[in-house]
Formats: structure tokens, sequence, C-alpha cells
């Protein structure tokens, strides 16, 4: 049996203009009880019920539960007496609408820490005591509104105390629903539940043993308290469901993890719209890390096979009459293809060929009334395309080497000249010598000026201008260009190789490295930025989340959840969401990663320990995403949440 007490209780809400709801109220309800409250609107009546059901504390006076002063407990204990005392009913009805009635029904016992098989049956056996048998499996909000009512009521007495606290149950019913839900209130009554019910209407309090009136803030009216015997029955239709609870909530991680799930569940579009956020950053920063790792080893190729393999070598040809320059023949003033040739025999050099810079030179083409233009002379040997990695195109098949009246034409003295189309194989004029042109230099980025030259042999450049610059371009073996470029000088000449100057790639160790680096840096900055952006859009959706539902949280601190279990239930409804978008962030972004390298011919290098490491990501941006969204439901307070 429980009795309650309150002795000269107080409630003000402070403010600018305080309110002064409860003024020294004197109430004794007794255990088998059915009371009335009635009144106005702004009378005090629900602020009376709210310090009935310990969702307020008074601000004066004294309120005992079984001689249990609980007037001064702190939110946390008030949770647990009430979640062990009270069932409560509401205009509202409070359902949580996507999930199924018995689920609802069952929520009245999980903070009490009753075992998931008892629960289960304790709410099919209540829904039947309220005529809803057949509705366990329906979801609550496919039933009218009365059976919605009857879904409360038997939550309210899967509690077991035998108590039930009704604000309002027939303000959102009709006439009929009305009498139906008034009808079973007074039939638990008769079975032995104690039952408070405040209403505004004169009809429904009329049919109650006991009427209080509650008129600015103090009790108008009142008959004495009409004490009931014990209810003696045996029949579990109309005992209690529960035995009242003994001990402090125990509420385990396991059963606040399958309700998140189920939360989760009953809402799929806004769980996939949640999750597709945290899928995009996962996929986001899957995709660039394995783009970044097949970009790198891209660049290790390419520079493997491009640029550590291009060594060259120049000097100045000194004039002939400062005396005779001593080479490998020991004859000629300049850098002989022999020479060269002995360049190309050294181990790790696939090409080498020389090349000089003569004197400008007048071209035009034949016939009177075209304007000749000043170009760039050189002189080359056969595999100077090869060797200097110039880009040309072939007038017909690409010769061996080029005839002595055959000459290559840069591509931008070809636009000034307007030689027309090489299938007609042009002919132009070096001063006034008539050569045939073989093949336009479009690009050769190691020989500066080449598009705006004519490059013939050495042997024919050198009768029409002298030679001011010999250059050996060499194209080695990957990982050989350090060796070659240390040995041509001293093969070229070895009294005074200090005489050529060198220009050979640095280390490619080092260079690649740079590289890399700058690559991942890149990349991994982009997967910062996307991986944030999915903490701030989680966390801006899930605070939202907790607003809509602030009355299903008000409702579940009512029948006895404490903060900490809706913040743990945030928190892991925040934890699934990031592990559904880590998974599909993962599927995502390997797919994004195949497309891409694809698309590009490059390798695809993704390490397999990174795709669960992409679904724990997904796990770490939800925890992140639900912190501030935790903080937020655990200010909620039930009074406030289900009075708006």
């Amino acid at each position: 049996m429980t009795t309650f007490r309150l002795v000269g209780v107080h409630k003000t809400y402070p403010g600018t203009q305080p309110v002064h709801a409860l003024r020294g109220v004197d109430l004794v309800i007794s255990s088998g009880e059915f009371v009335v409250i009635e009144g106005a609107s702004a009378s005090g009546k629900s602020t009376l019920l709210n310090v009935l059901a310990l969702l307020d504390a008074p601000t004066a006076g004294q309120y005992l539960i079984d001689d249990r002063d609980v007037a001064a407990l702190d939110e946390r204990e008030r949770a647990r007496v009430r979640g062990q005392v009270f069932g409560f009913v509401f205009q509202g009805f409070h359902l949580m609408d996507r999930r199924t009635v018995v689920d609802n029904v069952e929520l009245g016992m999980l903070y009490a820490g009753v075992p998931a098989d008892v629960r289960r049956h304790r709410a099919l056996a209540a829904l039947e005591r309220v005529g809803l048998p057949g509705t366990a499996h329906r979801r609550a909000n496919e039933l009218s509104g009365g059976q919605r009512q009857r879904v409360a009521i038997a939550r309210a007495l899967c509690v077991g105390s035998g108590v039930i606290v009704a604000d309002e149950p027939t303000g959102n019913l009709d006439s009929a629903t009305s009498r139906t839900i008034l009808e079973l209130l007074h039939e638990l009554h008769a079975a032995g539940t104690t039952v408070v019910l405040v209403t505004h209407s004169a009809e429904i309090a009329n049919g109650a043993p006991r009427r209080l009136l509650v008129r600015d803030g103090r009790i108008a009216v009142g008959p004495p308290a009409v004490p009931r015997t014990a209810f003696d029955g045996e029949d579990f239709a109309s005992a209690p469901v529960a035995p009242t609870a003994t001990r402090p909530a125990r509420v385990s991680s396991l059963t606040i993890a399958r309700d998140a799930a189920a939360s989760v569940l009953s809402r799929r579009g806004r769980a996939g719209s949640l999750a597709a956020g945290v899928a995009v950053g996962v996929a986001l920063a899957l995709t660039t890390i394995g783009v970044s790792a097949s970009a790198q080893a891209q660049v290790s190729e390419r520079f493997d096979a491009q640029l550590n393999r291009a060594v060259a070598l120049s000097r100045e040809v000194p004039n002939p009459e400062s005396g005779a320059l001593v080479v490998v023949d020991g004859t000629t003033p300049g850098v002989s293809r022999e020479s060269v040739a002995t360049l190309e025999a050294l181990p790790g050099v696939d090409f080498g060929a020389l090349l000089t810079r003569n004197d400008s030179v007048s071209v035009a083409l034949p016939g009177a009334g075209s304007p000749p233009a000043d170009a760039f002379l050189m002189g080359a040997t056969e595999d100077i395309v090869p060797a200097a990695q110039l880009d040309v195109r072939w007038a017909g098949d690409a010769p061996t080497a080029l005839a002595e009246d055959e000459i290559l034409i840069g591509g931008v003295l070809n636009a000034q000249l307007d030689l027309g189309p090489l299938s007609a194989r042009p002919q132009v004029l070096l001063d006034g010598r008539p050569f045939a042109v073989r093949g336009i230099v479009s690009s050769g980025i190691r020989v500066t000026n080449v598009t705006q030259a004519v490059i013939t042999t050495v042997d024919v450049a050198a009768t029409m201008r002298t030679a001011s610059v010999d250059e050996i371009y060499l194209r080695t073996a990957a990982g050989a260009a350090g060796q070659v470029a240390r040995q041509a000088p001293l093969v070229l000449r070895p009294q005074s190789p200090e005489s050529f100057t060198v220009s050979v790639p640095p280390d490619p160790a080092t260079l690649r490295g740079q590289i890399e680096g700058d690559v991942r840096t890149i990349l991994l900055v982009l997967t910062a930025v996307a991986v944030l952006a999915s903490v701030v859009s989680l966390t801006s959706a899930m605070t939202m989340s907790v607003l809509e539902r602030s009355q299903e949280f008000g409702m579940r601190r009512a029948i006895g959840a404490q903060a900490r279990h809706i913040g743990a239930l945030v928190m892991c409804e925040a934890s699934l969401v990031g592990a559904i978008g880590g998974a599909a962030g993962a599927v995502t972004g390997v797919l994004a990663l195949l497309l891409i390298t694809i698309a590009r011919r490059w390798t695809p290098v993704l390490d397999l320990v990174h795709i669960p490491l992409a679904v724990a990501g997904g796990v770490a941006v939800g925890v992140l995403g639900g912190v501030a969204a935790s903080v937020r439901s655990r200010r909620i307070q039930p009074s406030e949440a289900l009075r708006s």
C-alpha cells in the first residue's frame, strides 16, 4: 500500500515576476483511492500533479511517500522513485509512434531493470488486460486515439506499484472513446489500482469517489480520503501486472544498445540521411587515402621512368685561334661523334646524342615574295630525338638519321613560315640552300629554343655556321643517372672534366619523397576537411533530432529514465548511425577509388586494413557528432518536455 502526504507544499516558478503555482497545499491520498483533481487553466492542478508524481520538486514543504520525505531528493533519485511508484497516462499519449505497440508497453519496465523476456510477458499481459491483445506487433501510429490511450494505460500498469497518474487522459478523444477510457480506469480502480486524474471537465469529475478543486494554487474543495482495503484477488486480469521494484534500476549497456537499434530502425528515413552524411565523409576520406597511395605509386613509377633518366652536359666551344682542344681523339676542337659513341657504350646509358648550337641562319620558303625568318641553327647526331626526348611529328616514317639535305624545323618557326602539310614534303631555304623538311618539333623541354630552330646534321651545320656550344644529351636506365653523370666528363675530357657543365636530376629518393609528401599532405588535408564536415553535419542533425524528440525523452524521464540513460541512448544511436555510414562509406570509397584509378589507368593501391578502419572511423564520427546531442538530451526536464 502506497500513501502520499503533502504538508504545507509550495511551488514557485522563478522569473521577473515569480509565479506561485501552489500555496501551502495539505493533502493525503491513500492507497486504492480514485482522486480527481479539477480546476481551470492556470489554477495549479497540473503543477500539483507534477509534484505528486515527482516530475517537479516543491519549493517548500514536505512530501512523504509511505512516510519517506521525497521533497529534497535530487533528480537522479527522483527518477528512480518515479519509475518504481508511478505509471503515467498523458493527454498526448506520448507513444513512440514508429515503434511497435509492445515496444511502447515494455518501455515502462525497461528502466526498472526487468529482464527482456519478463518485459515481453508482462507487456503482452497488460495489452490483454486493456483489451488490445491483437495489436502487439502493430506500429503505434496505426492505432486510433482510443487504442493509443489504452496502450499508454497498459504501459502504466506494467510499473506494478498499482498507482496510475493520468493528466487529461481524455483531452484528445471524442465523447464515446472518453467514456471507454474512463470506464477502464474505474475498472482498474475497482481492482485495487490507485488513480489520480487531472481534468478541467466537471462531468468527468462528477463520477469520481473523491474530487479536489484547485483554485489559485490552493485546494478549495476536498472531501476526506476514503481508505480502501488492499486488493486480494488472485486473477491476473485484475491484479497489478508486476511487483513493485525494491532496488535501484540497473539498465545494462546491451539493453540500451537494443533500444537504440530499435529506435534507429524505426526511423529508417532519418537514420539513412544521417548515415549518408557520415558515408560521404568516410568515402571521401578512404578515397583520398587510396588516391594518395595510388598517386604516390604513380609518381614513383613515372619518376623512375622519366625524370631520373635524363643527363645533359654542355661546354662552350673555344675559338680555334686560342689553341686546339684536346679531347678523346686528340684532333677535333669540339666534341666528336666518336666520343658520344663512347658514352653510349657506358653501362646504364640507353641513348646518347650530340647537339651543337651554331650561329643564327636565315630561313625562307622557295619563291619570291616570302619574307625570310631568322632561326637558331642546331646540328645533331642521329639519336637526338630519343636522347633529348623531343616530340616530333614526322613526314612519313621516322628516319634512322637525317640526310644531308633534310632538316627538322621547330613548331613556332613552322607556324611563322606557314609551311603547309607535311605530306606535301615542303622545302625551305637555309641561306639560299634548299632542304627538305623531314619533321616538325612540337616540343622538347630539355632543349631550349628548339621550337624556334632548325636542326640538321652536325657536319652540315658546321659548314654553314660556327658552333659556339656543344651539348650532350644522355638517356639512362632507371637509377643510373647519377653514376653516368660522374663518368661522362672523365670520358669526354679526362685532363679537365670540370670544363663541362653537368645537368643531372636530384637524388631520386629525396625528390620523390618531397613530391609524395606534398601529395600526401594535400590529400590528408582534404580528408580532414571531409571528416570535420561530417562531424559538424551529424552534430547539427542529431541535435535537431533531440529537439524533435524532446517529448519522447521527457516521457522516458517520467517513467524512470535517468539523465545518463537518455544520454547513453543518444550516443548509442549516433554510434550505430556512424557504423552504418562507415560501412556504406567504405564500400563507396573503394568503388570510387577503382573508378578513379581505372579512368586514370593507374594501379589502385589500398591497404585492406583501411576498410575496417573506415568503419571504425564512421563510428568515431558518430560518437563525436553525438556528443553535443547527448549533452542536450541529458538536460531535458520531464515536466517541461511533457508540457511543450
